[in-house]
């Protein structure tokens, strides 16, 4: 039997993006490999196997405060490697597969422990993004800069991020993106080779309910949403890189021209950071926190519109449910969110505008789409109808998983 042993950490991210995607890949392979999630810097006081009907968990603690330095961490590892080197068969075909680029010492301690195993880093987000939201053309500057130039501290911060997604990516065999956008920055800006790198886009199955008026009018009732309501919809972490702060404002704007309009936001995070921005609008913008799918997924089908001004994306599971469940989505052109919305056919795009030390939205652009698509019934349908075939087209669990076998077959 074939063994796919998956590396986590416990984190919010977890909770989200990455989250999902474990959830998807378990579900998909687990007929055709024996699965094992490692899940690192657990709460758990003790090591801990838990065996599920279709993989085991392994969970590893992480000793309190014991993981701050490098070295700290390193040590860490090697223990990590110590405690699941005897649960492994190493007669059977091994692949390790990770989830995140935080200690380098995680690749060469695997070939050391699993001299025959195949390890693979998949792309779920690029470090840096998160220090200069996304800003790819500032990005490029700092990593060009000729060596006598002064960086800043952020500067410098971004250019050592670089230098350790680098080194990450030279250390593993195999290296999965999301997104095209990703795909060429890794061979343009980080010079990996192209036949190391495999290119696939997130999928997720089909849970989709044909959107009838009557369905959607009892659900619409079941939530206490007046039937002539429209309803805006934000899905995602209560974070200013998901542009939520921009989304608040430009609603402002549509509420004057749409008294019936509602912006829906549903995550969790900083809700203090957003609710100063909220004051006056009394039931308009909501704030209903995390839920789970099966809540969640009325509100895909209620909804009028999708908003994402997000700053930075890979392959967003929400986009994809939304594209899923008809909804037409006003997307930001940041990193690989751009390619997941066709502007015009399957949605519209919000320019991220790029300058040399910040990104931003223009937040009366974004009030115009938003209106546009809520005064124009037929182009909201038309563009959600484009959306659905989308989905069914690039992003189905059908599709993620022929395209996994074929890979991890590949390196077998």
């Amino acid at each position: 039997m074939k063994q796919l042993i998956i590396f986590n950490e416990a984190s919010q991210a977890a909770n989200y993006g990455i989250g999902t995607y474990i959830n998807e890949i378990v579900k998909l392979l687990n007929k055709s490999f024996k699965i094992s999630i490692i899940i690192l810097y657990s709460e758990k006081t003790e090591f801990e196997i838990v065996k599920k009907k279709q993989f085991c968990e392994m969970y590893i603690p992480k000793y309190q405060e014991a993981c701050n330095s490098v070295n700290e961490r390193n040590e860490y590892m090697k223990n990590v490697f110590y405690l699941i080197h005897p649960l492994v068969n190493q007669n059977e075909e091994l692949l390790f597969h990770f989830n995140y680029t935080t200690e380098s010492s995680v690749y060469y301690l695997s070939k050391i422990f699993f001299p025959k195993s195949k390890t693979i880093l998949i792309v779920h987000y690029l470090h840096w993004c998160f220090l200069i939201k996304g800003n790819t053309s500032m990005f490029r500057e700092i990593i060009h800069r000729d060596n006598n130039q002064l960086y800043n501290n952020i500067e410098n911060e971004v250019l050592a991020l670089y230098r350790k997604e680098l080194f990450h990516f030279n250390s593993v065999d195999s290296i999965f993106t999301l997104s095209e956008y990703t795909n060429n920055l890794l061979i343009s800006e980080y010079k990996i080779s192209s036949k190391k790198i495999f290119f696939m886009r997130n999928g997720l199955k089909d849970v989709y309910q044909a959107n009838l008026i009557d369905r959607k009018t009892k659900i619409k009732d079941s939530l206490l949403f007046s039937k002539d309501s429209y309803i805006i919809l934000f899905v995602g972490r209560l974070n200013k890189v998901k542009g939520l702060d921009y989304l608040i404002n430009s609603f402002k704007f549509v509420i004057k021209k749409i008294k019936s309009a509602q912006l829906v936001i549903i995550g969790d995070g900083d809700y203090n950071e957003f609710l100063k921005d909220c004051k006056g609008f009394g039931n308009k913008i909501l704030f209903l926190g995390r839920m789970e799918k099966d809540e969640l997924h009325n509100y895909f089908q209620i909804a009028d519109i999708g908003v994402m001004p997000s700053f930075h994306e890979q392959c967003s599971y929400v986009a994809i449910e939304m594209m899923m469940n008809s909804l037409p989505i006003i997307g930001s052109t940041s990193t690989g969110l751009k390619e997941m919305i066709v502007d015009g056919e399957t949605g519209l795009h919000i320019p991220i505008i790029e300058r040399s030390d910040c990104v931003d939205i223009d937040t009366s652009l974004l009030a115009e789409k938003i209106l546009y698509l809520l005064q124009n019934p037929e182009e909201r349908k038309r563009m959600g109808v484009n959306a659905r075939k989308r989905y069914e087209q690039m992003y189905s669990s059908e599709i993620m998983k022929k395209k996994l076998l074929n890979f991890y077959n590949s390196l077998i």
